[in-house]
């Protein structure tokens, strides 16, 4: 477990790191994917200061309930990105179904410089 990994007795398992991990090696620019601004034609770069899109729909539950599924807009993908909250006896939210946030997404466009 690597050093400062754990929060008060939570933390990820060996398998969600190494995950995370080659995702983040294969696809550096999937983080900056979902702040406004950001897309494939600029190279996912975006403003100062940032913002991020979140949505719901008819089928995310109930948040009284405590357990509620937001979306997270992605701008270098097709739709948004689904992630399930629970909240805890503290009223925490805490995000248990989360990994599609790091999955594939459409790379960067890269500009073709020639002499033509």
């Amino acid at each position: 477990m690597q050093e400062g990994s754990i929060y008060k007795g939570f933390a990820l398992s060996q398998s969600e790191f190494q995950k995370f991990d080659r995702q983040f090696a294969q696809y550096p620019y999937v983080i900056d994917s979902y702040f406004k601004g950001a897309s494939p034609e600029n190279g996912y770069t975006y403003d100062f200061p940032t913002q991020m899109d979140f949505s719901s729909n008819a089928y995310s539950g109930d948040k009284n309930e405590g357990n509620f599924k937001v979306f997270v807009e992605c701008y270098g993908s097709d739709s948004p990105r689904p992630i399930r909250l629970i909240r805890n006896g503290k009223g925490y939210w805490k995000a248990v179904e989360r990994s599609i946030i790091i999955t594939v997404i459409r790379p960067p466009v890269e500009d073709v410089d020639d002499d033509l």
